[in-house]
């Protein structure tokens, strides 16, 4: 299970289907369900997760554009210096109407 509950990286999931996001541990790779607290229903659907790494506030300029946020420093400051980076795309989407969207 992993939750969004920061606006700037659900944005970036929701219009790319895709985002870099910083957790305080590591998730495991995989598909997990996603749900977030900024949107009603709770569960939006499930996500592909992969590890990339431990990283510094230096080596988050090489995937902001993919984050949500305007930059590595305002990301940084909104992970609360969390440094375990994932990559996160959608496998299965919920809709408005509850049904699911494979992609």
């Amino acid at each position: 299970m992993i939750w969004f509950n920061v606006r700037a990286a659900l944005e970036q999931l929701e219009k790319e289907g895709e985002v870099y996001t910083l957790r305080p541990l590591p998730k495991r790779p995989g598909v997990h369900p996603m749900f977030s607290t900024l949107r009603t229903p709770r569960y939006r659907g499930t996500v592909r997760v992969e590890f990339i790494g431990i990283v510094t506030l230096e080596d988050l300029k090489a995937y902001v554009a993919k984050s949500g946020f305007p930059s590595a420093e305002k990301w940084w400051q909104a992970a609360k210096s969390s440094s375990f980076l994932h990559y996160v795309t959608w496998e299965k989407r919920r809709r408005g109407n509850g049904s699911t969207q494979a992609f």
